[in-house]
């Protein structure tokens, strides 16, 4: 099974955590290249640690719900386990997909561990498309399916996923089981604008990375107007010509812009990033 992967970068005690949180159908290797290229910049965090959805890409099934409440108690528990004063460390969330509404979740019930929110391709912004990504993955013979295909997205190399892979499926072979994984997230019904709301009220540094030609998750740029909105004091990175694997396209990009936002967290807070990039 998929595990967190957790890298060593500054062993300051007080700085915190940069925790990256995958998506739907794919493991944590899909933020391994962003992850490099932040670490290379020499960030002033003391770990980075990367997660991949409990029942996707490998990654343990949990005994119950998967809801992003039920992950977001089993991921305090991991970092508790295996980062060294993880009990103690303040948060950064990087959530990517669906993993930006586990983020939220996080936050909304562990407000005093985050210090900050970044939300790269964030999830649930389509209800159509997602809902005919939860039928094709019911019909599924063997209950996984392969986010890449679905959207059939990306530039050359990019919707193939890392190592060209570009079939990335769900931690099991039944597709109810499978199906039930997806059903349980708020992905999928109209309740992530509540849980996203919920995290902005929160008053969190927050950083929002987004691609023009996301059509996926972001129709007509609608998905990152109404983020915009919700998030009105947030930073933005966006990059008109990425699409919905924006993390594998633009790490190079996302790196720098990750690096700047923490480096302004303490004490003065976020920086005017489209003012900057």
């Amino acid at each position: 099974m998929k595990e967190p992967k957790v890298i060593e970068c500054d062993s300051t005690p007080a700085l915190p955590v940069l925790v990256m949180i995958s998506g739907l159908s794919i493991d944590h290797s899909w933020l391994e290249d962003l992850s490099r290229q932040f670490i290379a910049l020499r960030p002033r965090v003391a770990r980075v640690a990367l997660f991949s959805l409990p029942g996707h890409g490998g990654a343990e099934p949990l005994a119950g719900s998967h809801d992003e409440g039920c992950i977001a108690h089993h991921m305090r528990d991991k970092i508790e386990r295996l980062v060294p004063g993880g009990a103690e460390r303040q948060l950064i969330l990087l959530g990517y997909s669906a993993g930006a509404l586990v983020a939220c979740k996080f936050a909304c019930l562990f407000p005093d561990r985050v210090e900050a929110l970044c939300l790269v391709a964030a999830g649930g912004l389509a209800p159509g498309l997602t809902q005919r990504f939860i039928s094709r993955l019911a019909k599924s013979r063997c209950g996984s399916c392969a986010l890449p295909a679905f959207f059939s997205l990306g530039k050359k190399g990019a919707a193939a996923g890392p190592g060209g892979n570009a079939s990335a499926p769900l931690s099991t072979t039944d597709p109810a089981t499978a199906t039930r994984l997806c059903r349980d997230l708020s992905y999928y019904t109209r309740e992530c604008g509540e849980l996203y709301r919920a995290a902005a009220a929160l008053g969190k540094p927050t950083l929002i990375v987004s691609g023009g030609r996301d059509v996926g998750e972001n129709p007509r740029q609608k998905g990152r107007e109404m983020l915009k909105q919700i998030f009105a004091s947030s930073d933005e990175l966006y990059l008109p010509d990425a699409t919905h694997f924006v993390a594998v396209e633009e790490a190079a990009a996302i790196a720098r812009a990750l690096v700047t936002f923490t480096s302004f967290l303490r004490p003065e807070g976020g920086l005017r990033l489209a003012r900057m990039l």
